[in-house]
């Protein structure tokens, strides 16, 4: 397999300080114990397609380790590692590089190094297993929920092996990615790439705002996307949207997302009623789809958490069927 250049770069940086280790052992245990935060994600999940009349589940372990580099002159880099082992039973949705219904594989979600020693305008470089900088999703952390946006529609991929510019200031983030859309894979296919861009307010804002643009191929599958994303939050309230709006292959279409939520007092525990509306234009013909999904992510016990999501389909594209899915999750994190 033929590595992306940014992957190597990231491989030759390790190696560095891997020396650097060798040569003071006692500093490099200091350094590595310093800021440093590391889990093991045990889950499982039901899947109620009761439209299909199936049940299938989904049983996950994994490992999610969160360290920043530092020296005297400061932060050197954020490392995140999130590598977890997945198998799949009767799952009839689902991501495409399970080869089927019932596969196990290794997963990694979030697999990357962000170098920050550039100053305060300069931009950050990350390069690994980066989630795409794209609407909602990007600002709001739902690696592992039932809790999700459904942005695969726009880029085609969550997460892509590849790298990006980004930056986080006081009042203004952006971030800038080019990956090679093969997904899971780590290799390189000069026929699929994705390009994206988001330039918003800062995340932790009570009002955040933001413009994402996208040009993607994927399986002969060419999507240019633009978006505009709004969070305003009061209290433990909060009202969530997003507007899409490009073509796949040459053929229009529109997407609009609300959200309204309520958060508990730490953030972890959540309710939420989605609503999205599609218009898809095909020669000269308009199809639609309109669907809802109601969750709740419940945190009981420290460390633990139970959620559940119910989405069904008001309306689908010519062709396609009506979902209803009912799905519940416990996970626990040590």
């Amino acid at each position: 397999m033929t590595k992306p250049s940014g992957i190597t770069y990231l491989q030759k940086t390790f190696g560095s300080m891997l020396f650097i280790s060798i040569m003071s052992p006692v500093m490099a245990m200091d350094n590595i114990q310093q800021n440093l935060r590391a889990s093991v994600d045990v889950s499982s999940r039901v899947v109620d397609y009761q439209s299909q009349n199936q049940t299938g589940s989904s049983h996950i372990v994994g490992m999610d380790l969160h360290k920043v580099f530092s020296n005297e002159n400061g932060d050197v880099g954020t490392l995140i590692l999130q590598a977890y082992m997945t198998k799949l039973d009767n799952q009839i949705q689902h991501p495409g590089f399970f080869k089927d219904k019932d596969d196990e594989q290794l997963v990694y979600r979030i697999f990357s190094f962000n170098f920050t020693p550039t100053g305060k305008t300069l931009p950050n470089i990350k390069l690994g297993h980066i989630e795409l900088p794209y609407g909602l999703e990007h600002t709001i952390n739902t690696n592992g929920t039932l809790y999700g946006f459904q942005q695969g529609a726009a880029l085609g991929l969550k997460a892509d092996w590849g790298m990006s510019l980004n930056k986080q200031m006081q009042w203004l983030e952006y971030e800038i990615s080019a990956t090679s859309g093969t997904g899971q894979e780590l290799t390189s296919n000069k026929d699929s790439h994705i390009y994206a861009a988001r330039i918003g307010s800062h995340r932790d804002h009570n009002q955040v705002m933001g413009v994402s643009v996208s040009e993607s191929s994927l399986e002969s599958i060419t999507r240019r996307r633009v978006a505009l994303d709004i969070q305003h939050y009061w209290g433990l309230y909060g009202l969530l949207g997003q507007l899409d709006w490009g073509d796949d292959n040459g053929n229009d279409i529109r997407r609009v997302m609300m959200e309204l939520n309520w958060r508990g007092p730490r953030e972890i525990t959540r309710a939420y009623l989605q609503t999205f509306h599609i218009t898809k234009r095909i020669s000269s013909q308009t199809e639609i789809r309109q669907g809802y999904a109601l969750g709740l992510q419940l945190d009981f016990v420290r460390k633990w958490d139970l959620s559940a999501q119910y989405k069904w389909d008001d309306q689908v594209f010519n062709g396609q069927s009506k979902q209803k899915i009912l799905s519940a999750q416990i996970r626990y994190r040590f």
